[in-house]
């Protein structure tokens, strides 16, 4: 009997060992590419583009251009341009604008690691919103491509320009 208990004792102790063994294995490697995918892309400019046609609004396209400054801290240029709109808001609405003081780092989430961005955003003196923000990565092992969705379903891609 004390012999039976000895053993599941120690079988015990073994697989826990054996998950807490497994589990920073798990969080190194995790932490590892994380910081490989922060040193590639910081310090870098990159410029995304999507477009959209609609009834009342004519094509509107959009352009930012995101830079991921190596302290971490980032700032995404935001520009809508639209034609064949002949609403008021064409004629009155602020097109382009700065979105600063924000952060980013990498995050590993579902077994993908996306960028995430994050930081209150202030426009025209106005507290406008705070913005937390995933942005897919993309590796294919040789190159590594930033893949974001806007509204919920327009993705865009960012390339970088330096």
């Amino acid at each position: 009997m004390k012999k039976g208990i000895l053993t599941v004792s120690i079988l015990t102790v073994v697989a826990v060992f054996a998950v807490f063994v497994g589990s920073f294995v798990t969080n190194s490697k995790i932490e590892r590419k994380c910081e490989e995918y922060k040193q590639a892309l910081s310090g870098h400019t990159y410029m995304g583009y999507d477009s959209t046609t609609t009834v009342k609004h004519g094509t509107v396209s959009y352009h930012y251009t995101m830079v991921l400054n190596e302290d971490g801290s980032c700032s995404i240029l935001f520009k809508a341009v639209r034609t064949g709109d002949n609403s008021t808001f064409s004629k009155n609405g602020t097109t382009e604008f700065d979105i600063d003081a924000l952060n980013w780092s990498i995050r590993e989430n579902d077994d993908k690691y996306e960028l995430f961005i994050s930081g209150d955003w202030d426009w025209q003196g106005w507290s406008a919103a705070e913005i937390n923000r995933e942005i897919e990565i993309i590796d294919n092992g040789e190159d590594i491509a930033i893949k974001g969705v806007r509204s919920g379903y327009y993705e865009f891609y960012f390339e970088p320009i330096n």
